[in-house]
């Protein structure tokens, strides 16, 4: 079913309850994030790159994507590979966060441990990643290294920076409040790269990847930066640049780079 901001909902391999339930669980996940300001803006940022699109196209939620160029459409359809968890490829996500307030709400007891595990954080992620993809950005998959090795690549790094946002959006009342996510192994971010500026000592190569995703994807970066957040090294990148620059190039980066 279509859902809107060029969203759509599909139940495909399920059978009996879960095939029941997925929709109506989808739409309430979509719905918490769509209450939050960060939420609510990564929807409007699919929309600009769908909706721009004829009409016609808003049906093909299955064409693949190529790199340097858009999809027209998202999908959610289920993960089929086990409950809690999620995956993105082409502007398809896949989420299987279990039936109703199943099997999903007991990995609530590990959130003291890793971050982001709250089905609609899995999902919040995954949509970044079809934001990228929708707007035919979705291919920097080069592994990182140094102080941000932890990340993977760099669809990753942005992934869980905006998702790290949103989980310190004042709006998101849902959110763990346990702490930010270090990186891909869903850890806690250490305390002393948690404020918004100092999160640059990461690694020498955090402004540069900030500063990708700033001029590709500018209008949802710029409008992200505005909201504000506890934690928002986009902030700190539009209003003062060379700062960010600066701590980026600092000798803890540097440390970090060696050493990780």
């Amino acid at each position: 079913m279509y859902w809107k901001y060029g969203i759509a909902i599909e139940q495909e391999g399920l059978t009996g309850p879960a095939a029941t339930n997925y929709i109506p669980v989808v739409k309430m996940y979509l719905s918490w994030l769509e209450q939050t300001e960060v939420g609510n803006l990564l929807f409007r940022a699919i929309a600009r790159e769908i909706l721009d699109a004829p009409g016609a196209l808003l049906t093909k939620f299955k064409t693949p994507a190529q790199p340097g160029f858009p999809t027209r459409g998202v999908r959610i359809v289920p993960y089929l590979g086990g409950d809690c968890n999620a995956e993105e490829a082409g502007g398809e996500v896949s989420f299987s966060p279990g039936s109703f307030l199943g099997p999903c709400w007991r990995t609530m007891l590990r959130v003291t441990k890793n971050r982001g595990l709250y089905p609609q954080e899995l999902l919040f992620h995954e949509l970044v990643h079809a934001l990228r993809d929708v707007s035919g950005y979705g291919n920097s998959l080069a592994p990182l290294s140094g102080g941000l090795v932890g990340y993977g690549d760099t669809e990753e790094f942005i992934a869980i920076l905006v998702t790290n946002i949103l989980m310190s959006d004042p709006t998101n009342k849902r959110a763990d409040g346990l702490g930010l996510r270090r990186d891909h192994g869903k850890g806690k971010l250490h305390p002393w790269l948690s404020d918004s500026l100092d999160f640059y000592r990461s690694s020498r190569d955090t402004f540069k990847l900030i500063d990708e995703f700033c001029s590709e994807n500018d209008w949802f970066a710029e409008k992200l930066s505005e909201i504000k957040t506890t934690f928002n090294p986009l902030t700190v990148y539009y209003n003062d640049q060379d700062k960010a620059r600066e701590t980026s190039r600092s000798v803890v980066a540097l440390v970090r780079d060696l050493v990780m």
